[in-house]
């Protein structure tokens, strides 16, 4: 999580998500990598109000991820 996940809007602080990414940390879970547009959520406004945000994510540990091998996430485009 970082200032990079969104773009207009009020600005993010890391003390709004300090503790979810140290909870992520501390148990061993990491993101896996993603294609495509950074940006999953888009508030719908053109003008300068406009907003875009990753919100979705996906969050495994290493045992989960070794049943798997290689994981990537494709954002797909809204249709």
């Amino acid at each position: 999580m970082n200032d990079e996940e969104k773009i207009g809007g009020l600005p993010i602080y890391p003390t709004e998500y300090n503790d979810f990414a140290f909870s992520i940390n501390s148990c061993d879970h990491f993101y896996i990598n993603f294609k495509g547009s950074p940006f999953t959520w888009w508030n719908g406004r053109i003008d300068d109000a406009y907003i875009f945000k990753r919100l979705d994510r996906i969050v495994l540990n290493q045992a989960f991820l070794g049943l798997l091998g290689c994981v990537e996430w494709d954002h797909q485009a809204r249709v």
